[in-house]
This record gives C-alpha cells, sequence and structure tokens, in this order.
C-alpha cells in the first residue's frame, strides 16, 4: 500500500468522523457530507483555517497509525524449511547457543550464510522419491545422508553397497549399519535405483522491530550504560541497581555477565524466559568479523518466536510482509 493510498484511507475515517458530528449537531454545516457529494481532497476545500488545521492533524496521526512498524532487516540461515520461527525448535540448527537460549537473526546476511552452509543437511531421493530407512537410528541415517553427499549425483545403489564393500571388515559400526540399510533399501527399490543427493539448505530474509531491538541486552556493553535495560530492571525492581548487585551481577559488567550469572551458563531457556518476562526480548552482540573492530553489525538472540517475522525464504516471498 502506498503512502498516498493510506493518506485516502485515513481521509474517509476523517470524512466518517466529520458525518458523524454533523448529524448529531456537532458541526454547524454540512460540508461534511457536502464534500462527499462532490469527492476529490476535500481538506483543500475546506473554508475554516481552524477546521482545516485539525482535520490535518488528524489525518497525519491516522496515516502515522496505518503505516507499519520500523524493523531491521536481518538473516538468518537453516536446513529447515518453516514460514514461522519456533522456540521449540531452538538448537536443532547448529546447536551451539554460545550467546544464550534462542531465535539467532544477523544483520550481515553473510554471518547468516555461513551458518546456512554449516548447517546443511544432505537429504537423498531414491527413483525420485524421498528415501525410507526404516529403523536406522540418528547417528546411522547422518552417516548415510553424508555418504550419498560425497558421491556423484545419479549413483545407484548397487554402486553405492560396492563402493562401502572394502570397509566391510573394519569393524566401523556405522559403516556396517549403512550397508546393512541400503541393502534392505535395494530389497525395497532394487539395486539399479537411483540415488539423488539433495543438500537442505535454506537462507530467511526477517524483519525484527526496532522497538524491540532498542530493548535487548547489549552482550558487549557495560549494563549500567544500557538506560533502556536500566529502565526495564527499575520498573522491574523498583533499583535496578540494587537488584544487580543482589543477584551478585556488577552493574559496570557487560550484559554477558548477566546472563550468566543469572542461570550460571549461556544454554539456560530459563534465563531467556525470565528475561523476556521483564521485558527484555533478547540479546545484540558483535558478530564475528565486528568483534575484533569493536564496531560493526550485530547478531541477535530472539527470546519470542512472535517478534520475528519472516519476509523471504530463498529470495521467495513468505506470506507477504507478516510471515504469515
Amino acid at each position: 500500500m502506498g503512502l498516498l493510498d493510506v493518506a485516502r484511507q485515513a481521509e474517509q475515517v476523517q470524512l466518517g468522523r466529520d458525518v458523524n458530528m454533523s448529524r448529531h449537531g456537532m458541526l454547524n454545516d454540512d460540508t461534511p457530507l457536502q464534500r462527499a457529494q462532490y469527492g476529490g481532497m476535500y481538506g483543500s476545500l475546506m473554508q475554516d483555517p481552524a477546521d482545516k488545521a485539525r482535520m490535518e492533524r488528524q489525518m497525519m496521526e491516522d496515516t502515522l497509525a496505518m503505516m507499519p512498524m520500523a524493523g531491521m532487516t536481518t538473516y538468518h540461515g537453516s536446513p529447515h524449511i518453516f514460514n514461522k520461527f519456533r522456540m521449540d525448535k531452538v538448537g536443532t540448527g547448529e546447536g551451539a547457543q554460545a550467546y544464550g537460549h534462542g531465535l539467532y537473526l544477523a544483520e550481515n546476511p553473510n554471518v547468516a550464510k555461513e551458518y546456512q552452509r554449516n548447517t546443511a543437511q544432505y537429504r537423498a531421493k531414491i527413483d525420485g522419491k524421498e528415501a525410507q530407512f526404516p529403523g536406522a537410528d540418528n547417528e546411522t541415517l547422518d552417516a548415510l545422508t553424508q555418504w550419498f553427499g560425497s558421491r556423484p549425483k545419479g549413483a545407484t545403489i548397487g554402486q553405492y553397497l560396492k563402493d562401502l564393500a572394502p570397509y566391510r571388515n573394519k569393524e566401523d559400526r556405522l559403516l556396517e549399519n549403512s550397508a546393512f540399510y541400503l541393502e534392505r533399501a535395494a530389497d525395497r527399490y532394487g539395486h539399479g535405483a537411483k540415488i539423488s543427493p539433495a543438500k537442505n539448505s535454506n537462507f530467511y530474509k526477517v524483519d525484527l522491530p526496532d522497538d524491540q531491538i532498542k530493548n535487548m541486552l547489549d552482550w558487549d556493553k557495560p549494563i549500567k550504560d544500557q538506560k533502556h535495560i536500566m529502565k526495564l530492571l527499575d520498573d522491574k525492581f523498583v533499583d535496578g541497581d540494587l537488584a544487580l548487585r543482589q543477584m551478585g551481577v556488577d552493574p559496570s559488567a557487560h550484559g554477558d555477565k548477566l546472563y550468566f550469572q543469572l542461570g550460571g551458563g549461556y544454554k539456560a531457556p530459563a534465563v531467556s524466559q525470565a528475561l523476556r518476562e521483564w521485558g527484555i526480548p533478547g540479546i545484540k552482540y558483535l558478530d564475528e568479523g565486528s568483534r575484533r573492530a569493536g564496531q560493526g553489525t550485530r547478531n541477535f538472540v530472539v527470546f519470542d518466536e512472535n517478534i520475528p517475522q519472516i519476509l523471504e525464504r530463498n529470495q521467495q516471498p513468505i506470506g507477504g510482509l507478516l510471515g504469515k
């Protein structure tokens, strides 16, 4: 929706208000009704300067109210396909969670692309259909899919078994299991069935609202210098400085000390939940490339799955601007 369309909608809202006021005797003329009959941008036809100024002020307020919330464009790399983030899936990507428990987003797209490469998972199709290996444990499946990814496309099950044959006596459990499940697949699909490896790798473009970013705990700055955080702590505990000291955290310490002190470690869902309840929606920290310089682009750890809104997956829009 363009700004002009928004303005027109705001005008119609104001027109409705004026018409209603006229019906109840709150306006001394019928100019709103006349304007409705004649159409057009009625604000420019108003004769009363005070009435015109009031209308323009209201139009601006309505326009701003209808405009989308400003936000930062961030990026996320993942082996998984989804339309919305979910906190119960945290840790199923790279799984490190080195900067707290939450959803990881990057301001620098190259950082997200690196995560995309690092978390890519191999999957396989047999004769064009997703391969199934009933009974295989996760370690065996991982070994199989990595094996598929290291071989030429279109190799047959028989060729894979032939490649594995020299290793059968090496007492390697994963190789033995891989061969076993390949033999079962050969019985099901045939030795001549072709395996086509495919790498699951997805790149997401995500909107992160500015009003959420400003309330995030900065990992790299003294807590006492983070005015938004201190205000949230004051609102929660009356005296944020005193509350920090009672938690065993020096207010001059950086943000990571608060997270660590609350949970004794960084992979702490309960700490993220507590901070979220205090009004702190996440963590922001300098990415690896910027950390060396002490400034630059940042990564974000979000504690609430409803905050980030997916805009695109692999350059394809996802359900409009709201990621529905």
